[in-house]
């Protein structure tokens, strides 16, 4: 049985899973919502609604790998619109992250853990001076992680290091490198799901068993990889004037091949899919620069910031489909079929997004003094 084929790409984007509504969308800035809805690895945070804003060390940063939650160190959040101070951001607000640096306190820390659906994890944390003098340090934090669930053939695997050197250059200046590499060859997503009937409706008595999957494991596959390089520098002038410069550069790709639900039949027994393939790739650059002023003016402090961001993105989703349906017996389900043949071909869809920013900032916090 074959489906009606699109007659042309915006037609095609109808018949795509829910995933492409976010990602062809535009985002809450004005470019590509790659961290936007759906399943994988990118999915993002919602603040009021919206796709939350991604800083990384005070950078915007977009990417298919999701951070890595054993690489922070710190997480703020900001509710609400935050453009007055960041530049372009989300209107729901912003989540910024922290990346772990090196410390004047040694660091070594090493964890395993196991969790349900057979999972297991294993983490490391180390630091400690290079020289003698200490104006050299390192960190090195680390983790592998593996795990099932409740959905037969889909797993998460994840394994990533994050590298970084301080160079203390003198009492004012310092430099810090940061690297990181990300590598998730399953993302533990399901997505061809499970249709109504079968599920919240039963079908003359019987239920789809919960760990049943409906899609085919020679077939489907999600993935992604990231890798990541950063340098932070600052230097204190005096203990009014001090400069900050952050620069970032991501690459991350993300690989899709995937059956996704079409329509069930009506004695509710096979479940017709399509498939579509992608292999998606994001470039990141940022670069943001500042002067920061500390200005006692009696009883109150002002701080004063002034500087410049710059971020390019490149994105590119090459897309592939096949809308030929491809059935399956939910209760009795065969795999190893003749998989798609992806005839379908949509343009290569590329963005490149370029954005200035400037900000001067102005606070004061009033002194108080007990007697």
């Amino acid at each position: 049985m074959q489906d009606q084929q699109p007659q042309n790409i915006m037609e095609a984007l109808r018949y795509t899973p829910g995933v492409y509504a976010g990602q062809y969308g535009t985002g809450d800035n004005g470019s590509m919502a790659i961290n936007g809805t759906g399943g994988g690895t990118s999915a993002s945070i919602l603040m009021r609604g919206f796709n939350a804003s991604q800083f990384v060390d005070g950078l915007n940063t977009r990417s298919y790998s999701a951070g890595e939650t054993a690489f922070v160190e710190r997480v703020e959040a900001v509710n609400g619109p935050a453009s007055v101070l960041y530049g372009q951001v989300g209107a729901g607000g912003l989540i910024a992250t922290s990346l772990k640096k090196p410390t004047d306190t040694a660091i070594h820390n090493v964890s395993v853990g196991f969790g349900n659906w057979g999972r297991y994890e294993a983490t490391a944390d180390i630091g400690d001076n290079i020289t003698k003098s200490g104006n050299l340090q390192y960190r090195v934090a680390a983790i592998g992680v593996t795990q099932g669930s409740q959905t037969d053939y889909i797993h998460y695997k994840r394994v990533g290091i994050l590298p970084s050197i301080k160079w203390k250059i003198d009492k004012k200046t310092n430099l810090t490198f940061i690297g990181s590499y990300v590598y998730t060859p399953n993302d533990g997503i399901n997505w061809v799901g499970y249709p109504l009937v079968g599920t919240l409706i039963p079908n003359n008595g019987r239920t789809i068993p919960r760990s049943r999957f409906l899609g085919d494991p020679n077939v489907n596959e999600s993935g992604a990889t990231s890798a990541e390089f950063e340098y932070r520098f600052d230097h204190i002038f005096n203990k009014y004037v001090s400069f900050q410069q952050v620069f970032r550069y991501s690459n991350s790709k993300q690989n899709m091949n995937q059956y996704y639900e079409d329509y069930q039949s009506s004695d509710g027994q096979t479940l017709y899919r399509n498939a579509w393939k992608s292999r998606d790739k994001n470039d990141n650059i940022g670069l943001g620069s500042r002067f920061v002023g500390h200005i006692p003016t009696g009883l109150v402090n002002q701080t004063l910031v002034a500087g410049m961001d710059f971020r390019k993105i490149d994105v590119s989703q090459p897309l592939t489909y096949d809308f030929n349906d491809f059935p399956i017996d939910i209760y009795n389900p065969i795999y190893g079929d003749i998989g798609p043949n992806y005839s379908f071909t949509g343009p290569d869809f590329t963005s490149v997004s370029r954005a200035f920013s400037a900000q001067n900032e102005s606070s004061g916090i009033p002194k108080v003094v007990v007697i």
